[in-house]
């Protein structure tokens, strides 16, 4: 009789013992995966913005020397055709906007001029809210203007953590911000 038990026992299932280690095995191993799969996932946003802003700056250097073995003396190039768009130049020589529209000057640069040129300069759509855009957030990401000559291009995440990197109109320089909060 205590053979049929037995048998019955592994047939029928888990002792209550048997049940509550394996659920605490699977919320262990549950709670490992969710901080690997966290920290991928902050990893993979810092990769992301990185290689936006190592393509825009590739871009932009691009047409800086271009501008630098075209102009005149007085630096009188104001645009150049970027693959069929045309992205006009700062009096520095740098990119300031793209399209049919825009102002090369740095003392009127506005946010919509710095999604153009990126939006332009990138040859692909982005999807992104512009400063003063009650949708932010809704977007992959935002573009603002922090300073009358700095375009910045944020990954718009849903916490306190900022990506972003920053164009300075000035002196083409494209400097890259990963804060992740704790």
């Amino acid at each position: 009789m205590v053979r049929a038990r037995h048998k019955n026992r592994s047939i029928g299932g888990y002792s209550l013992f048997e049940f509550i280690i394996v659920i605490t095995v699977i919320g262990v191993l549950a709670a490992i995966g969710i901080k690997y799969y966290l920290q991928s996932q902050e990893e993979a946003q810092k990769a992301l913005i990185n290689a936006s802003a190592r393509s825009f700056a590739s871009s932009v250097s691009s047409l800086r020397g271009h501008w630098l073995v075209n102009r005149t003396e007085r630096g009188e190039i104001h645009s150049v055709d970027m693959e069929g768009v045309t992205v006009h130049l700062n009096e520095f020589g740098w990119a300031a906007s793209a399209g049919e529209s825009g102002s090369p000057s740095i003392h009127n640069q506005t946010p919509q001029e710095c999604f153009f040129l990126w939006l332009g300069i990138s040859q692909s759509s982005i999807d992104a809210t512009i400063q003063g855009d009650e949708n932010r957030g809704r977007a992959t990401y935002h573009v603002s203007m922090p300073d009358s000559y700095i375009c910045r291009y944020e990954l718009a995440i849903k916490n306190n953590d900022t990506l972003f990197f920053d164009y300075n109109l000035r002196n083409g320089r494209v400097a890259v911000s990963t804060h992740f909060s704790l």
